[in-house]
């Protein structure tokens, strides 16, 4: 893929520090480029030691200011570090995206054995829930900072059948979003939830489907 040269009319990101979990592929690989295109110094994370290495290396092969370590948010201890080397970088954090999630694929709930249920859950909610809280620690010290969402199917309350334990965590998503942004903690603060609708990445195409929806699966847009 050809470099993208942006002027400095389009660095409106410039020195901005942005932390976004999840961010080796697909969506969240996506916008740390963007960000870090526009003149961000960005930092990313993901569960696997190699995909964050490679996503580094691609990245400041570009001319970008990026750095990361592997984190898996349902670990406070993993959370503490990937904050730890933000600030240790570059001093602060203006932005946190909280992308990571998993999906548990397109499914009937009883195909789905009770660990799975409970790994979606501790990503999705308790892991979205404890990045969050470490943010805003952050940016109460800063006395500014935006936290950003990535919701997704059933953020909006819609029905979401053969996904029900996904839908069921980004419409939390969405709750933590509304609550958090109607907590006063003054001018400098931002909360927002970003529900980016169905793209084609390796999320979806290496999703587990049950025997009887794979028929319906393949015939998906």
């Amino acid at each position: 893929m050809p470099r993208v040269e942006y002027g400095m009319e389009h660095r409106y990101l410039n020195d901005k520090v942005i932390v976004i979990t999840g961010s080796t592929r697909g969506i969240g690989r996506a916008i740390a480029e963007a960000c870090a295109a526009r003149g961000a110094k960005v930092v990313v994370s993901s569960r696997n030691k190699e995909s964050v290495r490679e996503a580094i290396s691609d990245l400041q092969a570009k001319g970008y200011a990026v750095s990361g370590i592997p984190c898996d948010v349902s670990g406070p201890e993993q959370l503490e570090q990937l904050l730890a080397r933000a600030i240790s970088l570059w001093g602060q954090v203006d932005v946190w995206i909280n992308n990571a999630g998993l999906s548990g694929g397109i499914r009937f709930l009883e195909d789905m054995e009770p660990i799975e249920i409970a790994d979606i859950a501790n990503t999705n909610i308790t892991g979205l829930l404890a990045e969050s809280r470490l943010a805003l620690t952050q940016f109460r010290k800063q006395e500014q900072g935006t936290l950003v969402n990535i919701s997704g199917l059933g953020g909006k309350g819609e029905a979401a059948p053969y996904s029900t334990v996904y839908a069921s965590t980004k419409a939390a998503v969405s709750s933590n979003t509304r609550s958090l942004s109607k907590e006063k903690r003054g001018p400098g603060f931002s909360v927002f939830a970003v529900i980016p609708g169905m793209v084609t990445t390796e999320f979806f195409r290496d999703m587990k489907v049950s025997p009887s929806l794979i028929e319906r699966n393949e015939g998906m847009p």
